[in-house]
């Protein structure tokens, strides 16, 4: 229900050929912050950014495994990231955490990250010539888990979507509220997001 496969794709710029160098199972994925230029903080464009980002090698530093070693030596390739098998139940973590170079320790960022209702995720299938085929696959949000204080000490709090009425609850400890859902999608506490694959 929560398995999750990431592959690392070795792909050369100039002859195009791909290599799956490795499958990586995860139950969630760690969204890192990142927004574009002038814009908010977003989990899409965080997932974006993970799963786009690109790591390119010069010549010779990772060859193409296809090409004969003469010329995969001249060759660059690039590496990145795709996700070859979709959950059922999604979990995104807000990567909040970030090193303090003053006492080389960890802090936690408190700061609003939009996250949408609905999502999109691309599951990549190989085909026998390497090209490949992104099936996008849709998600709606059902829970959020929120942190409230520092890294060292706080309280933790969810959102949760009841699955008849579809309206919103906020769970805090044995009190259990009524929320608006503009209120859960705009919380800079948010910690943890479960989504559920539409059919």
């Amino acid at each position: 229900m929560f398995e999750l496969n990431l592959q690392t794709v070795v792909k050369g710029r100039e002859c195009s050929h791909v290599d799956i160098c490795g499958t990586q199972l995860s139950f969630h994925l760690l969204v890192p912050l990142y927004k574009k230029k002038g814009n908010l903080y977003t989990v899409a464009s965080g997932l974006k950014k993970m799963l786009k980002k690109s790591e390119p090698f010069r010549s010779g530093e990772l060859p193409c495994r296809n090409c004969d070693k003469t010329k995969a030596l001249k060759r660059e390739t690039i590496k990145y990231l795709v996700v070859s098998k979709v959950p059922e139940i999604l979990i995104l973590q807000i990567g909040r955490t970030e090193n303090t170079e003053t006492y080389n320790s960890l802090r936690k960022r408190n700061i609003l990250v939009r996250y949408q209702h609905t999502l999109k995720i691309d599951e990549v299938e190989w085909e026998v010539d390497g090209s490949k085929k992104a099936v996008q696959h849709s998600y709606k949000l059902y829970g959020v888990v929120l942190h409230s204080g520092n890294i060292d000490c706080g309280h933790y709090y969810c959102y949760v979507m009841h699955r008849i009425t579809l309206k919103w609850f906020k769970c805090n400890d044995s009190l259990v509220t009524p929320i608006e859902e503009k209120n859960v999608l705009n919380s800079p506490n948010a910690y943890l997001l479960f989504y559920e694959k539409n059919p």
